[in-house]
């Protein structure tokens, strides 16, 4: 069985530090008009944002544990899609 605190714990870090980093990665964008600091903030917010749907779903739609991770996972590999995207060479700039 899953520690309950200790996964609230953990997401509400990763929420914190994928808010942080998205967030440091717009203040770029904004400062060095590069667009792939741009696409990197979306791509973390992204992260970030299907962290707070899993709590969400979880926690205050009660729904089951592995429905809320499935699209909590789906979102991740939304985000994890487009910083792969930006960052190869020849793309969006890496």
């Amino acid at each position: 069985m899953v520690d309950l605190t200790l996964l609230r714990a953990l997401q509400g870090i990763g929420v914190v530090l994928g808010a942080l980093i998205g967030a440091l990665s717009y203040v770029a964008f904004r400062k060095h008009r590069a667009t792939l600091m741009l696409y990197i903030a979306v791509g973390f917010l992204l992260l970030t944002l299907a962290l707070l749907i899993e709590g969400i779903l979880f926690e205050l739609l009660r729904t089951s544990l592995e429905v809320a991770h499935l699209v909590e996972s789906t979102v991740t590999l939304a985000g994890l899609m487009l910083l792969a995207y930006h960052l190869m060479p020849g793309r969006g700039g890496g």
